[in-house]
């Protein structure tokens, strides 16, 4: 016992923790105030959200425009792919989900948590095996922090949880056999994992460390939601 008290405050020591968990609680009780005020709640805080991450995009880039006289033309190539990239995965699966939550809100909810279950459940393990056990890393030239350990850590705990979710409330959306399930399950914290790792291909390119530093010991919007994005892509494509 006393030493997962330790465990515990050794985790809260590490520098801007304790902000961090505070902002988490702060987006967990909003999340689930706009829950309890229904459909015309969501679409709004969707809209707000699809603008504050419009707001990161610009600027973001915007800093990377501003020495665009200096970029060659394998920057510049870069600097388009990357930001049709972004706008792509900004827009196409947030207007789809926007749609359903007009015409089918209790799916737009089903494909809202099963992502949410997977993308946090994959961050979680993956900073929490990533932390503890020291593996190469993988791609020290995109993101330093991110290891094997980590990787292995988010897919087990994507999958677990994941499968936990559909198996307990997918039969009523998705007709997929188990061995389906099993392989979605597996792909999926792989995606979510993507998503984090192009959030971070981009803000190397654009020079910045986060998109902004609208919340505490997080970032910005798009960076908590650069996961999420491109795993409710693939389960959109799935689904509907």
């Amino acid at each position: 016992m006393k030493n997962l008290v330790s465990k515990i405050k050794s985790i809260f020591s590490i520098k801007g923790m304790k902000e961090r968990s505070l902002s988490s609680v702060g987006m967990v009780a909003l999340f689930f105030a706009v829950l309890y005020l229904g459909p015309d709640a969501m679409k709004l805080a969707f809209i707000v959200l699809i603008s504050i991450m419009i707001w990161e995009m610009e600027r973001m880039f915007g800093k990377k425009r501003a020495s665009v006289k200096n970029m060659s033309p394998e920057e510049m190539r870069k600097f388009s792919l990357y930001k049709i990239a972004l706008i792509f995965l900004l827009f196409y699966p947030t207007l789809r989900l926007f749609a359903l939550l007009s015409g089918n809100y209790n799916l737009a909810l089903f494909l809202i948590f099963l992502t949410l279950f997977v993308t946090v459940s994959a961050d979680v393990g993956a900073y929490m095996v990533g932390s503890n056990i020291k593996t190469r890393k993988v791609c020290p030239s995109i993101s330093p922090n991110k290891s094997l350990g980590g990787f292995i850590g988010g897919e087990i705990f994507g999958f677990v949880f994941g499968m936990l979710y559909i198996l307990y409330m997918g039969n009523e959306y998705v007709s997929w056999s188990l061995g389906s399930m099993i392989l979605i399950m597996l792909i999926a914290p792989i995606i979510a994992m993507m998503g984090d790792l192009f959030e971070s291909l981009v803000k190397r390119f654009c020079e910045v460390k986060d998109s902004s530093d609208l919340i505490p010991g997080h970032g910005g919007v798009l960076d908590r939601l650069d996961s999420f994005l491109l795993t409710l892509l693939f389960f959109e494509i799935l689904v509907l």
